[in-house]
């Protein structure tokens, strides 16, 4: 396993939807470029700022609160994914 915090099996093709909206939303990457193994920064171009408000909106969107220490290990969009998952199953 690489670095990323998971690996694209097990990928909720919901979840995977509403965090390609919330990034196409916040950031202006085409929801379609977006799927669990690009990475934030390299792939898709966002920066410390857009990275924290896709968190903010993908916080509110799952009534969980991702811890920030747990942000700078978050690579990839299955990283936040994971991070959600994580945040929603602890309400």
């Amino acid at each position: 396993m690489s670095a990323d915090m998971t690996t694209t099996s097990g990928v909720d093709p919901e979840q995977l939807s509403q965090l390609s909206e919330i990034i196409e939303r916040v950031a202006g990457v085409p929801a379609a470029e977006v799927s669990p193994e690009k990475s934030l920064v390299e792939d898709l171009g966002l920066d410390s700022l857009a990275i924290v408000a896709v968190v903010f909106a993908l916080e509110e969107s799952t009534s969980g609160d991702i811890p920030e220490e747990s942000l700078a290990g978050a690579v990839t969009v299955g990283d936040l994914l994971l991070l959600a998952s994580q945040a929603s199953s602890q309400n």
